[in-house]
């Protein structure tokens, strides 16, 4: 027995022709056959069932385009889109360090997690255009109240992501507090978070904190960016003065921070959930030398990327979608909306493209910003500016014969 809630294309097809109310008794799908009643003809089983099989497939193929995960795979874990190759479920993600939890038995509902480096899990906040997901980690934060030194790592390596150079950012709060960087055992950045000296206050030589917000040149905060390409970093800090302040030291997304971080906020809340950016590639190599074909799907291309070691896919321009599935990347109907294309009169679209043109009677490209239409007995006249030294032309329709 069919189910309707699993049944295929065929099945629906199939189901069709049992439940046509225009079934004919003899044979079904008998070609050429028209039935009259009363000298009108009315189509065949045949033909009514084709049109409706065609709408079947028309409505599977945009269901299954504005999907972007795994034909069959859930592609939503709560109010985070999932689109591959990340996947719920080991059967749905390209591989394991792709794959996400989708955490049902959290207290804020559906939760999608992570396994980045090392346990615990991270939070998947959103997984964004251009090969980012930003996440929710504890491996890039310090908190350090009593200890001369201290620190706190993330390590990468062996799966395909990067700490996001142009989306993190490095952050020390503190009196006299310099935050660092290492990786492989070297620094590789860092900022010292300074105080000034107040008059009047009790104990002789103590600084306090002041400018409690925007950390771009205020105190008791400092901020800096981070090298590209980074997979293994630790976070140390150390005081540099006899002021026992509170040291923290963190990375996290620009974006979130915004650019008048609240020092004195953060000092009241440290732990709060802080998001960080990881960049990701889907193959090792270059698009030159490796075989991206593999993983790019039709309708895409290629491209290496400065933010990791290998290269990630795109949809060519006039299409979207995903491009790591097949028939992922899908055309763009530019016609759909004047605001994508610039069409004064008629607009077709086309695979990845489309084309303007004139109503009868008329010649011309039909772009609003070009020639435009113009009636056949008018002809083009050209008359040249020049605007600080460059050519630019204003056209002039004038009645005559071509």
């Amino acid at each position: 027995m069919i189910e309707y809630g699993l049944a295929t294309t065929a099945e629906k097809f199939l189901l069709l022709i049992c439940f046509t109310p225009w079934y004919l008794p003899h044979h079904f799908c008998k070609p050429g056959r028209i039935a009259r009643n009363g000298g009108a003809q009315r189509p065949t089983l045949q033909f009514i069932s084709l049109s409706l099989l065609l709408v079947l497939l028309k409505d599977e193929v945009a269901a299954a385009s504005s999907s972007l995960a795994l034909p069959g795979c859930q592609d939503k874990c709560g109010n985070v889109s999932i689109p591959y190759p990340f996947g719920i479920g080991s059967n749905c993600s390209k591989n394991s360090s792709f794959e996400v939890s989708c955490d049902s038995t959290a207290a804020a509902g559906y939760t999608p997690t992570i396994s980045i480096g090392l346990p615990p899990a991270s939070e998947v906040v959103e997984i964004l255009p251009e090969n980012k997901v930003k996440i929710i980690t504890d491996r890039l934060w310090l908190f350090n109240a009593s200890e001369n030194e201290s620190n706190y790592f993330l390590n990468l390596i062996g799966t395909p992501f990067y700490l996001s150079q142009d989306r993190n950012v490095f952050t020390t709060v503190g009196c006299d507090i310099l935050g660092y960087m290492i990786s492989g055992g070297i620094r590789v950045g860092g900022c010292l978070s300074t105080c000034i000296f107040m008059s009047g206050t009790v104990e002789v030589n103590k600084r306090v904190r002041i400018a409690p917000t925007g950390c771009n040149g205020g105190y008791g905060c400092c901020q800096t960016s981070i090298l590209p390409l980074l997979q293994y970093l630790e976070l140390q800090s150390s005081r540099e003065t006899a002021l026992n302040d509170t040291a923290y030291a963190f990375i996290a997304d620009k974006e979130w921070l915004g650019n008048d971080f609240n020092v004195t906020a953060y000092r009241e809340n440290p732990t709060a959930e802080r998001p960080v950016v990881l960049d990701w590639v889907i193959g090792n190599g270059t698009c030159e030398t490796a075989n991206p074909s593999s993983n790019c799907g039709p309708n895409s291309y290629c491209r290496n990327v400065t933010s990791g070691d290998g290269y990630a896919c795109f949809c060519n321009r006039g299409y979207e979608g995903n491009p790591y599935l097949r028939q992922g990347c899908h055309d763009i109907d530019e016609c759909a909306d004047t605001k994508t294309n610039d069409c004064g009169w008629t607009c077709v679209n086309g695979p990845g493209n489309y084309s303007c043109s004139c109503p009868p009677g008329y010649h011309g490209d039909g772009k609003k910003i070009g020639v435009g239409c113009m009636k056949e007995n008018e002809v083009e006249r050209y008359i040249p500016w020049v605007i600080d030294g460059t050519n630019c032309y204003y056209f002039e329709w004038a009645e005559g014969n071509k």
